[in-house]
This record gives structure tokens, sequence and C-alpha cells, in this order.
């Protein structure tokens, strides 16, 4: 402990002297530039430390990841680091390991009072992490340790990115910070990284530029104006906060030796501009080429299904395709039967529209013969006002249309697999067909076929078969038992289980 505060104290100490000097010459880029590689110096100098005594510690890259990687640190930004060892580890790399965090958390925890953030990363994770570790990844550059580490990382991240889901989550991030703190940059008091026009609207617009092929637009003057509040911001408050209310606009432009009203006019200008920016990556997502799935390609603002391609592989790239608002051809499409039914599941479960635009390219067909062979099919049932075709799918219609804060929604939110539901509504009624049989009974063997035939896993199929099965039994238990007796519940909960 003595030992690394001596050698930390002082980078300590050149830190509190570079957010002293802020005020004389505030600045955005330029200052966060200079505070970043005062971290990596720390960094490195905790490395060395390490080094000395676990050797096999040389072997380990140390990446900086997100806003650190982008040398965009603020003064209470959080540190975001991974390390990256070689494959494969020993035990004598893993005790290097614990005492690197360990010297990490004392150094910046105890000494330089920042937020120290780490992960352990393996080439070999890479085609499973989700898009916000891989979003911090893609901004990932070399701090201390061996280099190679990440010259390896680079190509396999760029291998195992899926464009067409990952655009799908960076737009589902943007939206709910959108909703969590404003959607336009012309509100009185903006949130300074997530809001609209914030400084994120500028670095997701080039996360999704990456995605599909495109290259990353330099931060401009308007990225400048807006880091340059956040440093002044972050200093005044003397710990990381981003939203910039009326309560600390006065202080932060009084610092500044600004006005306070020209002050806000120039920052919501900037907002705007960098808002433009990020609509701006979202009209390229229709204007360029780049892939949705293995088997589908976005082009022009079309999905185009390569020759000869898996069904169910095809399948999920016009779920994607429907999501991000792509045109899908109404000309069949040349695919083979189904080989992935996993793909395919997670392709009708995408919702009404995507089901639709699987019929127009010919895919449902191939997909689920079953329900096409519905589309024209007229149920006797005097309550239907659709075919059953067209009755399934206004029952995923309902389905989506359940919101949070109803007694509907709030139990979808808590189901942890929305699959196999999403199946069994398409299904429900495709029995109908079967003429002589009871229809519930006769859908539930169709969809256990269907899900052997996709080979899908068995508690998957046994849960699409019950739904099936069992779909009018809360009807038949309302119309013809007592509800209000506790036996007819305790009869009911035993057949549903959960």
């Amino acid at each position: 402990m003595i030992q690394i505060a001596a050698q930390i104290e002082p980078l300590a100490e050149e830190r509190r002297a570079w957010m002293r000097a802020f005020w004389d010459r505030p600045s955005g880029i330029a200052w966060a530039a200079h505070h970043s590689a005062l971290v990596d110096r720390t960094i490195e100098r905790v490395y060395e430390i390490a080094l000395a005594e676990h050797p096999a510690l040389a072997t380990v890259g140390m990446i900086a990841t997100g806003g650190y990687g982008r040398r965009e640190l603020s003064p209470y930004s959080d540190v975001d680091l991974t390390l990256v060892p070689p494959e494969p580890e020993g035990p004598q790399m893993e005790e290097g390991v614990r005492v690197l965090f360990r010297l990490l958390q004392t150094a910046f925890g105890s000494i330089v009072k920042l937020e120290v953030g780490y992960a352990y990363r393996l080439l070999s994770d890479l085609p499973g992490i989700d898009a916000t570790t891989r979003t911090g990844l893609l901004d990932a550059r070399h701090v201390a340790g061996d280099p190679q580490r990440l010259e390896e990382l680079r190509p396999e991240l760029h291998r195992t990115l899926d464009p067409g889901e990952f655009v799908l989550a960076k737009l589902a991030e943007r939206r709910a910070a959108y909703r969590k703190h404003h959607d336009t940059p012309l509100v009185a008091e903006p949130h300074l990284k997530e809001g609209a026009g914030g400084l994120r609207d500028l670095q997701c617009g080039n996360w999704i530029r990456h995605a599909i092929g495109e290259q990353p637009r330099a931060a401009g003057p308007a990225f400048e104006t807006v880091l340059t509040i956040r440093n002044a911001l972050h200093l005044c408050v003397g710990k990381l906060h981003d939203e910039f209310g009326r309560a600390r606009q006065s202080e932060v432009c009084e610092r500044l030796g600004r006005s306070t009203s020209e002050t806000l006019e120039e920052l919501t200008c900037a907002m705007l501009r960098q808002h433009q920016e990020y609509e701006d990556a979202l009209r390229r997502v229709q204007e360029a080429r780049f892939p949705l799935s293995a088997e589908v390609w976005a082009v022009m603002g079309e999905a185009r299904v390569q020759g000869n391609a898996e069904a169910g592989a095809a399948a999920v790239g016009i779920s994607v395709a429907t999501k991000l608002g792509l045109r899908v051809s109404e000309i069949p499409s040349a695919c083979q039967t189904v080989r992935n039914g996993a793909a395919a599941l997670y392709a009708v479960s995408s919702g009404e529209d995507a089901i639709r635009n699987l019929d127009r390219a010919g895919i449902l067909e191939l997909l689920l013969p079953e329900l096409t062979a519905c589309r024209t099919f007229h149920s006797e049932d005097s309550v239907h006002t659709w075919t059953v075709f067209e009755h399934s799918l206004r029952t995923l219609r309902n389905l989506e249309s359940l919101s949070p804060g109803t007694f509907l929604g709030d139990l979808k939110e808590q189901l942890p697999d929305l699959e196999p539901l999403y199946l069994a509504a398409l299904l429900h009624d495709v029995g109908k067909r079967i003429p002589g049989e009871d229809h519930a009974m006769a859908g539930a063997r169709i969809a256990r076929e269907i899900g052997e035939r996709w080979h899908l896993a068995s508690d998957v199929v046994d849960v699409v078969e019950w739904l099936v099965r069992e779909h009018l039994l809360m009807a038949h238990y309302i119309r013809v038992r007592d509800v209000e007796k506790p036996q007819t519940a305790i009869e009911f909960a035993r057949i549903v289980r959960t």
C-alpha cells in the first residue's frame, strides 16, 4: 500500500492540478484527452507494480474501452478497462490478475478518487457478448501490457458482429434513454450525455455507421460545446453528474464567465446539431448495403434474400428488416426448408408485422404451411370475424398491444421467454382445418409435429403443445364453473401449474 501510494499520489496531484486549470482555459475534447492521458499513466504505473510481482502479466493486454477508449474522460467519468489474457490461461495468470485488480481498486478508489470498472475478456467470449459490451470494445485502445491482445481482438470483434441485431440494440438503447430523459434537444434542463442531442447521439450514430460499414463522423464544434459544459458541470458538482438542471446552470455559467441565457442558447444549438448527426445515421441505415443475417442483405432500404437461402436464417433477416423499417419484396424468395429451428422460432415471435413480411417473401409458407393453409379457411365459430389465418395474426397484434401497467401487460413482462407463447398464438386454431376432430387437440398435435420438425428443445415443444391444447381452458372455466369457489381456482391452478 505504501509503495503504490508513493507512486500514484504524484499522478493524482497532477490530475487535481489539471482539474483546477480547467477554469483558466475551459475546453471539451482537448481537456478530456489530456485527462485520459493522465489516467493512462496511472494505469501503466499500476501495471508495472503488478508485473514486478507477477511476470505472467507480461502477456496480458490492458485495454481502455467506452469513453475512456475514445479519450473523452470528463472529470468524474468512470474509467472502463478490459483485461485480455492469452489463451489458455494458467493459475499464475489468475493470481496475477487478482493482484492487478486489487492494485487498481487501491489506486483509483483510495488515491485518484475515480470509479474504475474492469472486465476480464477472452477472445472466445466475443461471439456471445451483448451489444453494450461490444459497443465498449468497438472504441478500444491499448493502454498497457501486451499490445498483441488488442490486435487479436479487433478482427474477432468484427467477425462476430451481427450488424442488423447490433443496430436494433442501439436503436432500442436510444429510445429508452429518450424516454428516461428527453427526446428533443429543445429542453430547459438537458441531460448532456444521454438525452436527445447529448454526447451519446454522436457516439451511437458512429456505432451504427460502423455496423453498416461506413466511416464514423469526427467530433466537431457541437460536440466540443456539449463536452465543455459537461466538464464544467462535473467540476462544479464534484462528482459524475450529467443533468444540466436550472439549479446548476447559473453556477456553471458564472464559473465560465458567460451569460446563462447565451450559454443555454449556444448549448441548445449544439445539441440540435448533435441530434441531426444521429438522425443522419438512421437515414443511412435505409440507404446502405449491409447484412441483416447470414442469408439476407439490406440494399438501398430493401431486404433481399440470397438465392437458395435456408428458411430459418432468411426468416431472421426478414424479422430484423421489419424492425428496422426496411421494405420487403412481395416476390417470393427461393429458400430451402427449415434447418435452423431456433432461428425460425425467433423470427415468428417477432410480431405481426414480421409475420406479414415473411408471408410476402414466401418464407412463411416454408416455415408454417399448416398456418398458411388456413389463409382462406373460415371457422364455423360465430364469434370469428376473419379467416383462421387472419384471426391468428390479429391474436399476435393483441398480444403485442399489452402494455406495462395493466394486469396482462405486467404478466407478459414477467415471462422469461415469449417465443413459445408467440408460436402457440399463431398455431392455436390451425386444428380447425382438420375435420371431425377437436380443434384444440388437433392443433396441439400439429404444434408438436412442427416443434419436432424444427428440432426445438423438448421443453419448448412441450410448452407450445400445452398452450395450444389448453387455449380454451380459462374460457371454459369462466363459462361453466363458479369462479368464486376456492376449489375452482385450485383445480385451475393444478392444470396451469405456473
